[in-house]
């Protein structure tokens, strides 16, 4: 029985990740090919991780955008999964352009080692701005990841288009273009 339960979440997972290959595919053939990394700090510290993003934002070592919610979103409607008292902070980028991803990427991460005492640190993930669109977040009705490990391969070839990840599990289209 248990051998059976595997083949099955085996499938599903297969699945999953071919919808998420699916997803990206179209997102890079529509244009649609930024994403964010998102910090969510408490209240009592967004100003000083803020102050970091920012400054590293100004040096040129993140994306091209960064922002930072106004006011507490944990009270907001939307249905998002958001504590309270804490604020977004979104540093966007080209999710297919490895280089930048990587830069941003690594750069978050050395900030971990700055942020104030109790603030929850970047976890490495990005969110591509098509799952944003099509409203897909966490706790989904498909169970899809939202996320993806922000250390990854671009291996994108001309007839899948999709990413391959390194560091979290791999996308596997039906198609054999993956390196």
């Amino acid at each position: 029985m248990r051998d059976a339960n595997r083949g099955g979440r085996s499938r599903k997972k297969k699945e999953k990740d071919h919808a998420i290959a699916q997803l990206l595919q179209a997102a890079k053939s529509a244009g649609e090919t930024s994403g964010k990394f998102i910090l969510m700090p408490h209240s009592r510290h967004a100003d000083d991780v803020w102050r970091l993003v920012a400054t590293s934002f100004a040096d040129g070592k993140l994306g091209h955008t960064a922002k930072i919610s106004s006011a507490d979103q944990g009270a907001s409607s939307g249905g998002g999964s958001q504590q309270a008292n804490t604020h977004v902070i979104c540093v966007y980028v080209d999710i297919f352009d490895v280089s930048m991803v990587t830069r941003c990427a690594k750069e978050l991460f050395s900030l971990n080692h700055r942020l104030p005492s109790g603030c929850p640190t970047f976890s490495g993930k990005i969110k591509p701005d098509i799952f944003t669109n099509l409203l897909l977040n966490a706790g989904n009705d498909c169970k899809l990841p939202v996320t993806l490990s922000a250390f990854y391969s671009p291996v994108l070839s001309e007839e899948c288009g999709t990413l391959r990840t390194l560091y979290s599990r791999s996308l596997e289209p039906e198609c054999s273009c993956m390196l």
